[in-house]
C-alpha cells in the first residue's frame, strides 16, 4: 500500500521477449549480457529483487517500499504529504510519461530522510543546500531544484503556504553543453558503427526526434512518402514527417523484425537509453569527442528538399548556418 493509502501505480514496460508485464511503481529492469535483473530504485537507493511475481517479489518488494514509506500516511502539511498529493493532481498525472517519471525520480530524492519536514517551515536555505549536495553533477543539481520549486509552486496554488521559496535560486553553470556533430563526425562514426545503430542514427538526422520517440515509430506508421502522425513523448505534439527519397531508401534497407522499425542487433526494439548509451560508445570508438545522440538533433533538423531532389540538406549549427548534404 502507498503512503495514501492506495496501491503503488503500475508502470508497463516492453521486455526484450515482445511480451508485456506490469511492474509495480519503483521496480525498473535491467538488461546484461542476455539477462534481464530487476531492482527497486528510488532516488539513490537500490538494491536486487527476485523475479517479478515469485513467491519471493512481494515480500520482499513490500518490505522495501515499507521502509521507505513508514506506517499510515504523511503528517498533514509535511514535505511527503505534500509530494503524494502533487504527484496525484492532474499537473502531474497529466505530463507525458518521460518527463513525469523524471520529475518523479526527482521528487523521490528530495523526500529522501525529510518527508517529515513542515512545508510551512522550510526557508529558501533548505533549496540552496540540496543543490550544493549535487554540486560534483551539476546537471543533477539543477533538476532537483527545478523540480523542487515546481512542486512548491504547486504547493503554494494549494494552501500549503503563501509562497514558493525556492523561485530564481541560481542554478550551477553547466561546462559541458551538448554539441552538434559534424558532418565529418557523423562519417566517422558510420564506419566503425554497426548497421541497426546506423539505421538508428539516421532516423534522429532524417526525423529531428528523440531516442525515446524513434525508438517507437513502426511499420504500420511508414506511408510510403511520410511518416504517419505520432506524438512526441516528452512535449505530447503531433508531428507528420515527410519522407524524402535517400531516407526512403535507408528505410527499405532495414530488416522487418518486430512490430517497430528499429532494432537492436538481437531484433529486440531498441530502449532509449541503451541507444543513447551505444551512441556514445561508438562515438568514442571513433576518435569523436563529446558527441551524444542529443547532439544530433543539434546538428540541425533535417531539411526536407523538394521531391526530386537526390540529397539532404542539413543545416549545421554555426553563425553561416552552411548546408553540406549527408552522404549515406
Amino acid at each position: 500500500m502507498g503512503a495514501n493509502g492506495m496501491q503503488p501505480s503500475i508502470t508497463k514496460i516492453d521486455l526484450p521477449s515482445m511480451t508485456k508485464i506490469n511492474l509495480p511503481e519503483y521496480v525498473q529492469p535491467v538488461t546484461s549480457r542476455g539477462k534481464t535483473y530487476y531492482y527497486y530504485r528510488r532516488g539513490k537507493f537500490r538494491q536486487r529483487l527476485p523475479v517479478p511475481f515469485s513467491a519471493e517479489f512481494q515480500p520482499t518488494y513490500e518490505a522495501i517500499n515499507k521502509s521507505f514509506k513508514g506506517k499510515g500516511s504523511h503528517s498533514p502539511g509535511s514535505l511527503g504529504d505534500l509530494i503524494s498529493q502533487y504527484k496525484a493532481s492532474p499537473e502531474f498525472t497529466e505530463l507525458a510519461k518521460q518527463t513525469k517519471s523524471g520529475y518523479s525520480g526527482y521528487l523521490d530524492i528530495i523526500a529522501e530522510g525529510r518527508s517529515e519536514l513542515s512545508v510551512n517551515t522550510v526557508k529558501r536555505t533548505f533549496g540552496v543546500g540540496l543543490r550544493n549536495q549535487y554540486a560534483d553533477k551539476p546537471t543533477t543539481a539543477n533538476r532537483i531544484l527545478a523540480s523542487l520549486s515546481a512542486l512548491f509552486s504547486w504547493g503554494a496554488d494549494h494552501g500549503f503556504r503563501d509562497d514558493n521559496p525556492f523561485r530564481k535560486i541560481k542554478k550551477f553553470k553547466l561546462t559541458g553543453t551538448i554539441k552538434p556533430w559534424t558532418m565529418s563526425e557523423i562519417s566517422k562514426f558510420r564506419k566503425v558503427a554497426y548497421k541497426e545503430l546506423n539505421e538508428a542514427i539516421a532516423f534522429a538526422l532524417f526525423t529531428g526526434q528523440r531516442e525515446g520517440d524513434i525508438c517507437k515509430f513502426t511499420w504500420s506508421q511508414d506511408k510510403f512518402r511520410h511518416l504517419e502522425w505520432f506524438k512526441q513523448g516528452k512535449t505530447g505534439a503531433e508531428m507528420f514527417i515527410p519522407i524524402h527519397p535517400l531516407f526512403r531508401k535507408i528505410i527499405d534497407g532495414i530488416d522487418k523484425r518486430a512490430v517497430v522499425i528499429l532494432t537492436t542487433k538481437t531484433g529486440h526494439p531498441w530502449r532509449p537509453e541503451y541507444l543513447s548509451k551505444e551512441t556514445t560508445k561508438y562515438a568514442k570508438k571513433a576518435g569523436l569527442d563529446g558527441c551524444v545522440f542529443h547532439g544530433l538533433r543539434k546538428t540541425a533538423t533535417v531539411i526536407l528538399a523538394d521531391a526530386g531532389c537526390t540529397t539532404v540538406a542539413v543545416f549545421r549549427n554555426t553563425r553561416t548556418s552552411q548546408q553540406r548534404p549527408i552522404e549515406f
